[in-house]
């Protein structure tokens, strides 16, 4: 099956997107691809994602990083609270736009990093995705340099 190129829409005004995806009955089946990266949060959702190659099982707080023109998709099985709807928060951003932004400051290496690695794809841990969850918490320098190595590659 080839995936089909989604063209997000992209505001003169913003250098990056985001979208609060709540569907009621389901998350389809929707095998795509874009040139932006995409972090994806997913919410009252247990199922399977599939992100180049690779197909997994995803549950509540499902984190992940899809690098550009990387093929994927999410399909639901069920909700964790039934009344509630399924909920995919998704950021999308372009490679250059976060280079800009760390412009090559030392403290940011891991960051870089953390995006190479992310063109085949990134799972982060239960630990990243309750951390990001969570307003409440200031961001201390430690909490963000953990999140970017509580991740795995998808292979």
């Amino acid at each position: 099956m080839r995936p089909y190129l989604e063209v997000l829409p992209r505001s003169p005004e913003a250098s990056w997107s985001m979208l609060n995806r709540r569907l009621d009955d389901c998350i389809p089946f929707q095998w795509h691809h874009h040139p932006e990266f995409e972090l994806t949060l997913t919410l009252n959702s247990i199922g399977q994602r599939f992100i180049g190659d690779h197909s997994g099982d995803y549950e509540d707080g499902d984190l992940v990083l899809v690098g550009p023109n990387l093929p994927h998709s999410w399909v639901s099985r069920a909700k964790i609270e039934e009344e509630k709807p399924h909920i995919a928060l998704v950021l999308w951003f372009n490679r250059e736009w976060l280079l800009q932004i760390t412009g090559g400051a030392v403290e940011f290496r891991s960051m870089e990093a953390m995006l190479q690695r992310g063109d085949k794809g990134l799972r982060f841990s239960q630990t990243t995705s309750t951390a990001v969850r969570l307003p409440s918490k200031p961001f201390s320098k430690s909490r963000l340099s953990s999140v970017s190595y509580r991740c795995s590659t998808f292979w």
